[in-house]
């Protein structure tokens, strides 16, 4: 049998397995030659190609909504973090030399998956499409063991996050369509090459009020509350949203810090 004709006899099986859940026709007439050489088709319900919209008995595909991100301005800058507290984690501390941590990780991509409008590609800002942080060291109870607490693996993941208008534009295989303002949103990129990112120990003391590990699944705290400036913002600075150069000049000055965010020594 040749390829054409296993293409031909593959296209009807498609076909007539689609018309037992919808009106669809069971062949279309067109050659495979020419079906591989469209992104799409339009069809008639006698089987026959359309080329317009006003037909009555066209065979049209759902609408489909993408969304289109575009910056404000230059995008207004911050740095802040996504910490993530690693499932699996979590132990009792019943002596000091317990410990956790090792072969955990986690990796995090854009707050946003379609629609990036290529002004973010010339921004100019050392983010990455994905970023993985492993944990390759052990992180052990020490002092957290004598006041009966817990200890988990907590990552901060340093990202650049933007302030963009979101507009929702509706395709329509068939015409018809159109585009809606959605205002504005806050997305995140990571910073390439983990730039101010850091992995470490969370502590449950509850004596004295500290709760940083809950539960034992992955759980992501997004903490919305750190410095103006692009990844380039961390150049000879160590890292960890603890740090004093992060803290003091969070904006807005006076923005909660959650339990996560703060390091805790024994």
């Amino acid at each position: 049998m040749t390829l054409f004709n296993h293409i031909m006899g593959l296209f009807c099986t498609l076909f007539a397995l689609a018309v037992t859940v919808s009106s669809y026709p069971t062949t279309i007439n067109i050659s495979a030659e020419e079906f591989m050489h469209l992104d799409k088709i339009k069809v008639r319900r006698d089987g026959s190609t359309s080329n317009h919209t006003e037909s009555t008995d066209t065979v049209c595909g759902p609408c489909t909504p993408y969304y289109h991100y575009t910056k404000v301005g230059d995008g207004n800058p911050h740095q802040n973090f996504v910490i993530t507290q690693k499932g699996g984690s979590l132990v009792a501390c019943d002596t000091s030399s317990t410990s956790t941590g090792t072969g955990f990780a986690t990796t995090l991509g854009w707050s946003l998956s379609l629609g990036v409008n290529s002004d973010f590609d010339s921004a100019g800002f050392s983010v990455s499409s994905s970023e993985t942080y492993s944990v390759t060291n052990t992180f052990t109870c020490n002092g957290v063991s004598a006041e009966g607490g817990d200890i988990c693996v907590l990552f901060y993941q340093a990202v650049t996050a933007f302030t963009v208008d979101v507009k929702e534009v509706l395709e329509c295989p068939c015409g018809g369509g159109g585009t809606s303002d959605r205002g504005t949103a806050v997305v995140y990129a990571p910073n390439a090459n983990q730039i101010g990112s850091i992995a470490g120990r969370g502590i449950n003391v509850i004596s004295h009020g500290v709760q940083q590990c809950v539960g034992d699944s992955d759980r992501t705290i997004d903490y919305y509350c750190g410095p103006p400036g692009g990844p380039d913002w961390w150049n000879g600075k160590g890292e960890g949203p603890w740090i004093a150069d992060y803290v003091n000049s969070r904006q807005p000055a006076g923005c909660g810090i959650p339990i996560e965010a703060n390091s805790y020594y024994d």
